[in-house]
């Protein structure tokens, strides 16, 4: 069965709870199995931790298509952010996309603990337990991101910052 559901919110913590759960029932409703359909959401969960921890202004459009050739989930997670949260994503990037998944995430959790406000413990989370690919994308147009409030100004060191993951599926 092919699947494409698109999802735009202003990045708040209330949201995530109800977007997981959103995300697993909808899924889990003859998409996908029910632990394709946790780790999608586990996925997108944490994601969107980020954009409300990071997201400069506007909000945030999630993408979540099924690929059937290749058996897996394409999540996408489009927000904008200042350079400064740029280049903080970047740097947990590439310290949790080298080596083995396991190991990286244990060494992320470890490091948790000395810091829980700044775990930084999502994207090794999605690459360990969603045995997801991280992807990323920084755009300078943000004008082409469609759920920037009319009224809202933007400074110019605001960045779009697309985040996708793949994840496989049965």
């Amino acid at each position: 069965m092919a699947f494409n559901l698109k999802l735009s919110f202003g990045p708040q913590w209330e949201s995530i709870p109800i977007i997981r759960n959103f995300t697993t029932d909808l899924l889990s409703a003859g998409i996908l199995d029910i632990n394709d359909a946790k780790k999608v959401a586990t996925a997108c969960s944490e994601l969107i931790e980020n954009v409300v921890k990071y997201s400069a202004a506007g909000g945030t459009m999630i993408d979540v298509t099924k690929d059937l050739k290749r058996g897996r989930i394409l999540l996408t997670i489009m927000n904008l952010a200042t350079t400064e949260n740029v280049t903080t994503f970047e740097q947990i990037y590439r310290e949790i996309s080298q080596g083995d998944p396991k190991e990286v995430y244990k060494k992320m959790m470890l490091k948790s603990f000395s810091d829980p406000e700044k775990s930084q413990l999502g994207l090794a989370r999605i690459r360990y337990e969603c045995q997801g690919t991280i992807e990323y994308e920084i755009m300078e147009d943000v004008q082409s991101f469609a759920v920037i409030p009319a009224a809202e100004k933007l400074d110019s060191d605001i960045k779009l910052l697309s985040v996708s993951v793949e994840i496989p599926v049965n």
